[in-house]
C-alpha cells in the first residue's frame, strides 16, 4: 500500500535583510526546517501519514538590535517575517486563514506578558504560530473551506 504524501509549502521572507531573526518550522514536535532568514526562501514540507497532524513555526533571535530608532527613540523600523503562500499540494491557504487566523503566541520579546493573537502573515516577535490540520488532506480541506 502506497502511503500519501501531502506537500506543505510557503515563503517566508524578511523586511530587514541585515537585521535576520531565525525562523524554525516543526511538523509534529520533528524540526523539519531551521534558518536565518536573510533573503526569501521558498519552503517545502512532506507531510505523510493519516490523522491529527500539527505545524508550528517558531520564530526567534529577535533583541534590541532587531529595531531601528531614531535620534529621538521613537522605532522607525522592526525586523519581522512574512509567511506567505501557505499551501496543501497547491491549494492556496490565504483565504481561508484570513476567516479563521493561525494562533500567534508571543511575549512582546519578554517585554509583556504573554498573549495569544490572530495571525494573518507577519509576525514581529519571538514565538509561535500552529497549523492544526488533519491527513488526508483534502478532506480537511472540504472541512475547513
Amino acid at each position: 500500500m502506497d502511503v500519501e504524501v501531502t506537500d506543505f509549502s510557503c515563503t517566508v521572507s524578511t523586511n530587514l535583510k541585515e537585521r535576520p531573526i531565525a525562523l524554525t518550522i516543526k511538523l509534529n514536535d520533528r524540526e523539519v526546517f531551521t534558518s536565518i532568514i536573510t533573503d526569501d526562501q521558498d519552503i517545502s514540507i512532506p507531510v505523510t501519514g493519516e490523522g491529527q497532524q500539527q505545524l508550528k513555526f517558531i520564530v526567534s533571535g529577535k533583541t534590541d538590535d532587531c529595531t531601528i530608532r531614531n535620534d529621538d527613540g521613537d522605532i522607525v523600523d522592526s525586523t519581522t517575517l512574512k509567511l506567505s503562500n501557505l499551501s496543501f499540494d497547491g491549494f492556496d491557504l490565504n483565504k481561508m486563514l484570513l476567516k479563521s487566523p493561525l494562533p500567534y503566541t508571543h511575549n512582546f520579546n519578554g517585554n509583556g506578558n504573554e498573549v495569544t493573537e490572530d495571525f494573518f502573515d507577519i509576525a514581529g516577535c519571538n514565538g509561535e504560530i500552529v497549523l492544526n490540520f488533519s491527513t488526508p488532506i483534502y478532506n480537511w480541506l472540504l472541512e475547513n473551506m
